[in-house]
């Protein structure tokens, strides 16, 4: 299992408290990410701001792949475990039925 903020050894990224993109700006934690529609939005309301996506569609993950090349994206939420002290300032939960 795989825990937030400590990223899997095999994805050869920094640990996310180090900062993966070398922000010191906000964390924000996207589960269900789809193509990323809310951290578009967020990175033109805070600029700089670190993404962690969890979403296990592999077109989906391609495109926040190339959207977001240094930000981490997590596959299974059945396996996530999230470290709480991490310092999450933003997470959001995006649902199909709204």
């Amino acid at each position: 299992m795989d825990t937030l903020p400590n990223v899997s050894s095999a994805t050869g990224q920094k640990r996310m408290d180090e900062g993966a993109t070398g922000n010191k700006g906000l964390l924000h934690l996207d589960l269900f990410s789809g193509i990323g529609g809310f951290s578009l939005a967020a990175d033109t309301v805070w600029p700089g701001i670190e993404h962690v996506f969890v979403d296990n569609d592999p077109f989906c993950q391609k495109v926040l792949k190339k959207h977001w090349p240094k930000s981490y994206i997590h596959g299974d939420i059945q396996k996530l475990v999230l470290d709480l002290e991490a310092g999450i300032d933003i997470m959001e939960l995006c649902q199909d039925h709204a």
